[in-house]
C-alpha cells in the first residue's frame, strides 16, 4: 500500500515480486490527513495502545479487506518464528543450566573479570553463566534488555 510517488513508492518492486511468484497484486494509496487515521485507528483499538505500527497496519488491513477475506502480514512473525536473537539466547541459557550451579555461580561472580569489549568464547560463557543463575523470568528479562 504505497502512497503517492517518489522515493518512497515501492509499487514497482511489489509488482516484480508479484510477477515472480505469480500472485495477484492490489495497490492503493493512503488518502486523508494523519489525524483522521490516528483517530479512526484508536476508535477500533478500543484501548490504550502504544505501538505506532498499529496505524499503517490498520490502513493496509482496510485496503486489503476490500479484495480478500484473509491476509497474512509480517506483524508478529518475529515472535512466531523466533526471529529475535533473544529466543536463541534463551535456548542457550536453558542448555547451559545443565552445567553445575556452583561452576555457573563462580563464573558469574562480580569479581570474575573478562574483557567486555573483546568478543570471545570466555565472554559468552560468563554471560551465559550470569543469566543462567536467575530464575526463568529473571533470565528472560535480562536477555530481552541486552544485546
Amino acid at each position: 500500500m504505497a502512497g503517492g510517488s517518489g522515493e518512497y513508492d515501492e509499487r514497482q518492486y511489489a509488482a516484480m515480486v508479484a510477477r515472480n511468484y505469480g500472485v495477484e497484486l492490489f495497490t492503493g494509496a493512503v488518502e486523508g490527513d494523519l489525524r483522521s487515521h490516528v483517530e479512526r485507528t484508536a476508535h477500533y483499538l478500543d484501548e490504550p495502545f502504544a505501538d505506532y505500527s498499529a496505524i499503517p497496519t490498520f490502513l493496509v488491513s482496510s485496503l486489503v479487506s476490500r479484495h480478500v477475506k484473509v491476509a497474512v502480514s509480517g506483524e508478529g512473525g518475529d515472535e512466531l518464528f523466533g526471529g529475535y536473537d533473544k529466543y536463541v539466547r534463551w535456548l542457550k541459557i536453558k542448555t547451559f543450566r545443565k552445567v553445575p550451579y556452583t561452576l555457573r555461580r563462580i563464573l558469574s561472580a562480580p569479581g570474575f573479570k573478562i574483557n567486555e569489549y573483546k568478543p570471545s568464547l570466555l565472554r559468552s560463557v560468563v554471560r551465559l553463566a550470569r543469566h543462567s543463575i536467575n530464575d526463568d523470568v529473571g533470565s528472560f528479562e535480562a536477555i530481552s534488555s541486552t544485546q
